[in-house]
């Protein structure tokens, strides 16, 4: 049996857990090792990316903000490193005007391993060729 929203059995297993396992343990720790996994991200882009580009990290969450110089335009970026299957989210995504049309939100969940560290890397060098060009 099932509801329109979500399944029985799924509640159920969930309401277990949040009854007989210390869930404010799992937060933290989870908290803990997303943290981790933001610094190592920011890291990678600090040695990656230009000089010339800004990253915010934020006190809670999973999102690093990646302001780009004012020539480039983060849909241009967007689109390029698609072609590169790399997904990054154009600031615009996430404002009603275009006040963040020169950054870009990319997500720090993952462990950083060799494919993170070469999307980083190959998102560093789309923005230097963009700067060339511009």
């Amino acid at each position: 049996m099932s509801t329109l929203s979500s399944s029985i059995p799924i509640q159920l297993g969930l309401s277990h857990y949040l009854t007989f396992y210390n869930f404010d343990h799992h937060l933290k720790k989870l908290r803990k090792l997303l943290n981790e996994r933001k610094k190592a991200h920011a890291e990678l882009l600090r040695t990656y990316l230009p000089h010339n580009t800004k990253i915010h990290l934020n006190n809670g969450g999973y999102f690093i903000w990646v302001e780009l110089p004012q020539t480039i335009y983060a849909e241009t970026l967007y689109e390029q490193a698609l072609e590169h299957n790399i997904a990054i989210a154009p600031g615009i995504l996430f404002s009603s005007d275009k006040r963040f049309s020169h950054h870009i939100r990319l997500n720090c969940s993952y462990a950083c391993d060799e494919r993170i560290e070469q999307a980083i890397q190959t998102l560093g060098q789309l923005i230097h060729t963009m700067e060339i060009n511009r």
